[in-house]
């Protein structure tokens, strides 16, 4: 834990940033109780739960006690109920079905909930997660709702080939969030997080600080126990670069071709309305 904490410091300071922006937020599926209360008693602040059932077995348990605990997989209607009031932030709402739903038991319980939108950046198949345009009208629907308070945003950009390949996601993530945020009448103040990226990406998003990312948000970590297992070591320096153009000219000099690294309908969408 401590070695991701010093990694995490690291990388924000090379990109002019305050470690204490950023929270890591542990990822604890088919963790056991023991290794949850372990992995707290270690300096983990922020669990992370993907599964309904064990989220509360776990609860019943008292295993994330001296922690928050986030829900990040896919939430079902027919499930909110175990839910609301139990995570501090739900980050996967996608539908206006799901978040009525998330008002509504919110409302019997008395409380506001904290939500994240879950967007699917790319337009995978395979990811859950609304389109952009679906989340600015979620975003809209959500701040006149009462019960709950949205947060920010999440998404889970491609895995990259390359070191740094899936940053225009990033890029595409923060410029959503700004967006968003400048339209809200509201709570802008509440707005004030972006989810985003795997163990693979927990470096290389520090960086777009440079290209005007200032907002906080979560990186979870799926694996406790070996974080950086078969990994390579990273290098700030190398990686980081002040102007974005050298960052792109090494990209290209190591994966020459003429079409973008990514390209998707939702990408496009994104830069036809900039």
């Amino acid at each position: 834990v401590n070695t991701v904490k010093e990694t995490i410091a690291a990388a924000a300071r090379a990109a002019g940033r305050d470690p204490g922006e950023i929270t890591l937020c542990a990822a604890t599926k088919v963790q056991t109780d023991d290794t949850i209360r372990q992995a707290i008693a270690a300096g983990i602040a922020v669990c992370g739960e993907n599964r309904v059932q064990e989220l509360t077995a776990h609860l019943a348990a008292g295993a994330y006690a001296g922690a928050q605990v986030h829900f990040i997989g896919h939430l079902q209607t027919n499930k909110v109920k175990q839910v609301v009031g139990k995570a501090a932030l739900i980050h996967s709402v996608d539908s206006q079905r799901l978040l009525q739903a998330i008002d509504s038991q919110a409302g019997k319980l008395g409380l506001v909930q904290d939500i994240l939108l879950e967007v699917n950046i790319a337009g995978e198949e395979s990811k859950g997660g609304c389109t952009p345009q679906e989340a600015e009208e979620l975003a809209a629907l959500a701040e006149g709702m009462d019960h709950v308070r949205l947060r920010g945003l999440m998404a889970i950009p491609p895995v990259s080939p390359e070191p740094g390949a899936n940053r225009p996601f990033f890029a595409a993530m923060r410029q959503l969030f700004v967006d968003i945020k400048g339209k809200m009448a509201h709570n802008q103040d509440d707005m004030d997080c972006l989810s985003m990226g795997m163990s693979g990406d927990k470096v290389r998003v520090y960086f777009l600080r440079k290209e005007g990312f200032t907002m906080g948000f979560l990186d979870e970590f799926k694996r406790l126990a070996h974080p950086y297992e078969d990994e390579e070591e990273d290098n700030f320096e190398d990686d980081f670069d002040a102007s974005p153009r050298p960052i792109e000219r090494r990209e290209r000099e190591r994966a020459p071709r003429s079409e973008p690294a990514y390209s998707s309908p939702v990408m496009d969408e994104l830069e036809a309305r900039r």
